[in-house]
C-alpha cells in the first residue's frame, strides 16, 4: 500500500470513528457536501433514519474535505 493510500485509509477511519460524535447539524452539512459533489445519486441511498454511501464511491478529494470538516467541527464542539 502506498503512503498516499495509507493516509487516505487513516482519514476514512477517523471520519467513520467520529462522525456520530458530531452534532446533527454538522452531519447534515456532511450530507450536503456529498450531495453537492459529482457522486452519482444512485450511489447514495436512504437507510433507516439516515443516508448511506459506500466509502469506495467517495472520491479522494471529497474524503479529504470531509476529514478536515470533521476534525474542525469536533474541535469546535470541544470548545463550546
Amino acid at each position: 500500500m502506498s503512503e498516499d493510500n495509507h493516509s487516505i485509509d487513516e482519514k476514512i477511519s477517523f471520519i467513520c470513528d467520529n462522525i456520530n460524535e458530531l452534532k446533527k447539524s454538522y452531519r447534515i452539512e456532511i450530507l450536503q457536501h456529498i450531495l453537492g459533489s459529482n457522486i452519482n445519486r444512485s450511489k447514495i441511498r436512504e437507510k433507516g433514519c439516515g443516508t448511506q454511501i459506500k466509502i469506495s464511491d467517495i472520491p479522494k478529494d471529497l474524503i479529504l474535505l470531509l476529514y478536515n470538516f470533521t476534525k474542525i467541527k469536533l474541535k469546535s464542539q470541544e470548545n463550546e
